[in-house]
């Protein structure tokens, strides 16, 4: 039986993130000057081009890929996919089973946190254009399997990917995200990055009791 845990109010209001492009469409900031931004010439600094990390359930699987944002933040790509009915085999190659997900600069310090095990949950939507309105979910969750991420991705006019990733399975997703945070601030170390994603799921934490309280007091 799943234990029951806090819920949590992370939804952000923002505006609709586009749909995520391959990784020879991300460009770089522009720095002022008239010329056109360069391409990124890959989407990691450190992966091999078509490195992944998979956690597959059953009914659908789910994949974490480095992956850069048109303005050249290097962050990660959520991607889940059903099951092929009848196989051991998933709808990668079907664009109108998959859903893609570009994690945004914004979003990359939660994703992480929640995959590393500092916090323990976190969902945001707004990604897409109109009709394509995506969102993802990731929630801490407990089994007679052990500790999981339970991550769930949903667009429209799709079906719903709801995949259980064992914890050990989910820190090694958390350890690509983090490999892609650090690699958009030279010098800074992995113990320099994991201390201030875990300042910020404390942070996190204490705005969340906070918030919670204000609503019980209303």
């Amino acid at each position: 039986m799943q234990s029951t845990w806090p819920q949590h109010n992370n939804q952000q209001t923002m505006t609709h993130y586009p749909e995520p492009t391959p990784y020879q469409a991300g460009y770089q900031e522009q720095t002022g000057s008239n010329q056109p931004a360069k391409p990124r010439e890959k989407s990691s600094l450190h992966f091999p081009e078509y490195f992944n990390v998979k956690a597959h359930g059953t009914k659908a699987a789910c994949e974490v890929k480095p992956s850069v944002t048109q303005g050249g933040f290097y962050t990660i790509m959520l991607e889940a996919a059903s099951a092929i009915q009848g196989s051991k085999s998933f709808q990668w190659q079907n664009k109108q089973d998959k859903i893609s997900i570009q994690v945004t600069n914004e979003e990359l310090i939660e994703v992480a946190a929640v995959f590393l095990g500092f916090s323990m949950g976190c969902k945001y939507g707004n990604h897409g254009i109109g009709d394509s309105s995506k969102q993802f979910e990731m929630k801490f969750q407990t089994n007679k399997y052990g500790p999981q991420i339970f991550i769930q991705l949903t667009e429209k006019g799709k079906t719903q990917k709801n995949v259980p990733i064992p914890m050990t399975k989910a820190i090694q997703m958390g350890m690509v995200a983090l490999s892609q945070y650090i690699s958009n601030f030279p010098g800074m170390t992995s113990d320099s990055a994991i201390s201030v994603i875990k300042r910020y799921a404390e942070l996190k934490k204490y705005a969340d009791t906070l918030h919670q309280k204000k609503t019980n007091q209303s």
